[in-house]
């Protein structure tokens, strides 16, 4: 099958967060299957048009960059709509679009517009309510909602990464169950193979970790909608209900300046770790990681960890609870 995929970002192009990294290993998946693959997304500075990676074609389209993200997204519509086309005309048109997150979408309704006989698939990582976590009804967040319902009245399928982002879409959009399908995230696990081989032993421990101290991890980007900042706003209650706990935030992003001790933000002296001498995460034995201590008490923040790091900090908590069901 021939078919196109529409992303804002991509792992080799401009990758952003997560959904560079699931929309460029799900475009591999898909072409290993025997599918003609060509993923459209934005263009860096010294980068190709196109050029092919790992089976699929990667079409790089030139777009300004603009104060307003969603005059951003906007502009990025027309270029992906030319190359779109472009390679239509030239090699034959494609049997369906899946389009990623709302920023592709504007280009993803035009290309559907043109043909009545496109078939249309968008993707939802997640919804305007639930990143911002406020109700869409004003300002930015409304003109990004209007685009999120368009493109679920348009389009022929619309998945989504999580059960819960399912039932958003149905309670804002009235998205029939129908055209509504849930398709969760894939991990590829030769990814962890080398970690997992090494065994138990082979892990550095986090210092300052006694077992059975209450752990919080927290993997992710340090931005606004992200979670992380309810996070925070939440341990103070944590902290006096569990006062040994500890928070450990593994990432990096704007809110990072806000959250860290400034005198601290800085990186370690070679061979050292950063952080407060008897803290639950002051010096990890952990290659790749600086640990840095943060305005609240027993918090601390790893600027970019490695694998290894992340992998150990994972090693050193204890699941409190799983569902029952399968997936998030």
């Amino acid at each position: 099958m021939r078919m196109a995929i529409l992303s804002w970002e991509a792992l080799h192009a401009m990758p952003v967060g997560g959904v560079a990294v699931h929309v460029s290993a799900l475009a591999q998946a898909l072409a290993q299957r025997g599918n003609d693959v060509h993923l459209f997304t934005r263009r860096g500075a010294g980068q190709r048009l196109a050029d092919q990676s790992g089976g699929v074609w990667v079409h790089r389209c030139p777009a300004p960059g603009r104060p307003v993200f969603l005059d951003e997204a906007r502009a990025f519509a027309a270029p992906a709509l030319h190359y779109m086309r472009d390679e239509e005309t030239r090699s034959g048109a494609f049997a369906w679009l899946v389009a990623h997150d709302w920023p592709s979408f504007p280009a993803a309704l035009a290309w559907a517009g043109q043909n009545g006989n496109r078939r249309l698939a968008v993707v939802f990582h997640s919804t305007e309510w639930g990143r911002s976590g406020v109700w869409p009804e004003t300002g930015l967040a409304a003109e990004i909602s209007a685009i999120e319902r368009e493109a679920c009245r348009k389009a022929l399928s619309v998945l989504s990464v999580s059960g819960a982002v399912r039932r958003e879409l149905a309670a804002q959009y009235h998205v029939p169950d129908w055209k509504s399908e849930t398709v969760h995230h894939g991990v590829d696990p030769r990814q962890m193979e080398l970690f997992g081989a090494m065994g138990e032993d082979a892990f550095p421990a986090l210092p300052g970790m006694a077992p059975g101290t209450p752990f919080v991890l927290c993997v992710g980007r340090l931005d606004a909608g992200r979670g992380v900042d309810r996070l925070l706003a939440a341990w103070p209650a944590v902290a006096k209900a569990a006062p040994d706990a500890a928070l450990l935030l593994a990432g990096d992003g704007p809110l990072a300046a806000d959250i860290v001790e400034p005198a601290m933000d800085a990186p370690p002296e070679p061979g050292g770790a950063g952080g407060s001498p008897g803290g639950p995460a002051g010096g990890p034995a952990s290659p790749g990681a600086a640990v840095v201590p943060c305005r609240l008490p027993r918090v601390w923040l790893a600027k970019n960890p490695d694998p290894m790091f992340l992998w150990a900090a994972y090693r050193a908590c204890a699941a409190l609870a799983a569902p029952a069901r399968r997936g998030p």
